[in-house]
Parts: C-alpha cells; structure tokens; sequence
C-alpha cells in the first residue's frame, strides 16, 4: 500500500526506522544521529532517520553513477559523526581517496583495505584459516556457504544435477583440507593443486576415493564425499572439471596471499574501523571477492553475538551480485540488525539488465525484502506523475512540489524514498541533499587536511 505524503512536516514512522524533517541547526545537537537522507525543495530543511535499518539506494536509467557516489559520501559522513564501524565495497577505488584516509584517520579510525585489483598491495586472506579442527556445524556451514559461492560465479547453465554434485565435492574437499592437512598446507591454493594436476577426470576421481576411503565413517567431509561418489559417472566427471574451473584463480602469481591469513575479520565489531573492499575485474575474481565477503560477514556477526556494545557496523555493497555472489546474504541481512551490523546496496537501475542476463537474480529476489528503506534517486527535471522503481513500478497522480523545477541553483538530483514494513509503503520525495553543504564536509584540499591532522596529534 502506497501513502503520498507532503514534505512540509515530521512525517512517518515505521517500526523503527523514523523519517522527519528537521531544521539544519539540529545537525549540531549530539542528540541527532540519523542518516541524512535528502532536503526539501527549497532547501531549509533536511530529511533524516533515526535508528538504523537496511538500505536500497539505485539511481535511475536517466541518471548516472554519479549520485550513487555522493550519496554514499553523505552516509560516510554522518557514520563518523556517530562512530559506526565501516566496511565499503568500493569499485575502483572511487570513494578510497588519499583525502578520504587522511579524514578518517584525523577522526580516530582504523583504515584498511582488501584491494582484489592490485593484490600485491593487499594483506593476505586464507578462506580456510581460524577453523578448529573439530569443525562446529556453524563451521560446516559457512564451508559450504564458500563453496557454493565459488560454483556459483561459474555461469555456465549447467545441469542441476552437475551444480549439486560440484558443491558438495568441493565442500567435502575443503572440510577435509582443514580436519586433515598440516595447519600450512589448509588454504584454497593447494586444494587447487589437486584438481589441476593435469590428469584425467577418471584419474582424479580414483586419487580422490583414495584421500577420502582413509577417513572415518563419522568424518563431515566424508558423509558429503559419499553423496558425490554416488553420482552417476558423467556428472562426477562434469563436476570435477567444473571446481578445476573454479579453482584457477588459485594458480595465479599472486597464490601466495592465500596461503597466510593476516585479517583479523572482526576488526569492525572490536574497534572504529573501516575497511575498503576493491573487487577485482575478473570474472575469476568474483570467487575471490565471495570467499572474501562470506567469512567477512560471518566473522563479524559471531563476534557481534560476544559484544552487545560494539560499535555499529555499516556494510555498503555496490553493484551486487556482479562482482560475486554472497550465498549468506539474505540471512546476514535478515539477522544483522539484531547485532548492529546494517546492509545498504547501491545499484545502478541500468544494471538490473546486466543481473538479469547473468543469471543471478535469484541472489536478489529476496534480498531486497530485509530493506527498510528504498531510494531512488533521480533526475530532478523528471516528471513526479510517473514514480517509477525498479521491480516495482507505482504510476500516480503526485502532487507537484514547490520547486520542482530545476533552476541553476536547484540541487541536480531528486529522490523518491519509500519506507516500508510487512505491511505498509509510505513514499515520499525530496532533494538530493548536497555534499558541499554537508556539516561535515571532506575538505578537497589536501593540504588543509594535512593541517588538521597535525593539529590533532
């Protein structure tokens, strides 16, 4: 159900998610500690949350990248001034600026980055570090989860039957890497050296029943091995070829920075930190950016679970799923905010298609449910009559708002913000609010920056 609702006053409250209006003096009191989310026309007063929540933020197919950006520098902004903990999936490095580092430091934050592009710059990451041997079913889970991401960003339109049977083999794999192998042989590269070998898929499969006949009976990887040793000969021959696939990755020049773990992936929910993620632009990459991602998240909502007074954590994903698939996802979403650890997705409508023809918009479906917020942001000069958003198209007769047009000192962009719950949709529309007049605005001038930070030390 859809409710129009003017912009002249506080105006809804959902659950326990509050968008008002506010005057821009307010910003300065400590009290406010929302998300400022745009302005009114005429600019006097801003659009703010209070209390946390998921975010959907797309811009439309008649804008640009543009104000995605801004728009996540204006969350970064209000994050710092409450002290929430940061992780940003940032595509080429467009938001990780030397400026943005000097900001964040001058503010007291630990600044880190997993940079899949440039590798040699980055700390290494095993996948399969920090596991006991004695493997809890929380443990079982998230292998499999990794595995399944892995298959996963291999779209080949292969079989069911084949899909299945690669998971589970790789799964039974990497179970047996961590419960069997030397603590300095448990990483991904040297699983990748059993299947690419070089031998036939018939060979494998034989060097393969060997490893896992001198296992025991009760052994986790063992029961999964046993499925997939069932399978007809064609498919396990299919589902071998299909994880070597998977695995080449691994056998890149940069292997050795999955050999050691030098994360500690709780970081974020132990101290005021950010860390900056750069997919890579491979498609190989994505299983790296997946592997990365999965126990990211994973780690933090087990150490969020130990820590009731952790800082918040912010998650900002964009373009998801291109760069890979997070199989865990929707429940990291769903159960995160009961633990301070909040997702917001960034996404070009223009890229719907792109998500579409890749196959992987059974990755989305569901995500988008666990929002509480939707904004879509675009073109001010656009018609209000027509409110469009992607999935959900709403046609209606708006009401025009006082300023709508776009004069030379209107802010470019507009935004249509939907706030929902299990029952209710109440869609407003503001302005975009403008970074240059942001009370907390990252100075462009490097050498400013440099003065302040040596006023603080």
């Amino acid at each position: 159900m859809c409710k129009k609702v003017e912009t002249n006053e506080n105006f809804f409250s959902l659950g326990e998610v509050l968008v008002r209006e506010i005057s821009p003096e307010l910003l300065k009191q400590e009290s406010e500690t929302g998300d400022i989310l745009g302005c009114n026309a005429t600019g006097e007063k801003i659009l703010m949350t209070t209390g946390y929540g998921n975010l959907d933020v797309r811009s439309s197919n008649l804008s640009d990248r543009e104000p995605l950006i801004d728009f996540a520098r204006n969350q970064i902004y209000q994050r710092i001034r409450r002290g929430d903990s940061m992780v940003i999936v940032d595509p080429g490095r467009i938001l990780h600026t030397r400026e943005m580092w000097i900001y964040l430091t001058i503010h007291g934050y630990c600044v880190d980055s997993y940079d899949l592009d440039c590798m040699d710059g980055s700390c290494c990451f095993n996948c399969l570090a920090g596991f006991d041997k004695k493997l809890r079913k929380e443990d079982l889970d998230l292998i499999q989860r990794i595995a399944n991401d892995i298959i996963d960003n291999q779209r080949h339109n292969v079989p069911f039957a084949v899909d299945k049977i690669s998971k589970i083999l790789l799964s039974a794999v990497m179970i047996a890497a961590i419960t069997e192998m030397e603590e300095k042989d448990r990483n991904m590269v040297e699983i990748a050296t059993i299947f690419l070998l070089g031998v036939s898929g018939i060979m494998l499969d034989k060097i393969l029943h060997v490893m896992f006949d001198e296992l025991d009976t009760s052994h986790p990887g063992k029961k999964l091995f046993e499925i997939y040793s069932e399978a007809p000969v064609g498919i396990k021959l299919y589902a071998i070829q299909r994880v070597a696939d998977a695995l080449k990755v691994y056998e890149d020049y940069i292997s050795e920075n999955f050999k050691l773990h030098q994360y500690d992936m709780a970081i974020p929910v132990k101290q005021k930190c950010v860390l900056f993620v750069t997919p890579g632009k491979t498609a190989q990459d994505k299983v790296l950016f997946s592997a990365f991602m999965e126990k990211l998240y994973d780690t933090m909502m087990a150490a969020a679970g130990l820590n009731s007074k952790h800082p918040k954590v912010q998650v900002d994903l964009f373009d998801y799923p291109l760069h890979g698939v997070i199989e865990g996802l929707s429940d990291y979403m769903k159960n995160g905010n009961d633990k301070g650890i909040f997702t917001s997705l960034y996404t070009e409508c223009k890229d719907i298609e792109a998500i579409d023809q890749g196959g992987f918009m059974e990755y989305v479906s569901d995500i988008y449910d666990h929002c509480k917020i939707d904004v879509l942001i675009e073109d001010s000069d656009s018609s209000l009559h027509y409110t469009h958003k992607c999935g959900n198209t709403t046609i209606g007769e708006e009401p025009e708002i006082p300023g709508m047009s776009c004069h030379s000192n209107d802010p470019k962009y507009r935004e249509i913000i939907k706030c929902k719950d299990n029952e209710n949709a109440i869609v407003c529309h503001c302005y975009m609010y403008r970074s240059e007049n942001h009370p907390y605005p990252i100075p462009e001038n490097t050498e400013d920056l440099l003065t302040m930070y040596n006023k603080r030390r």
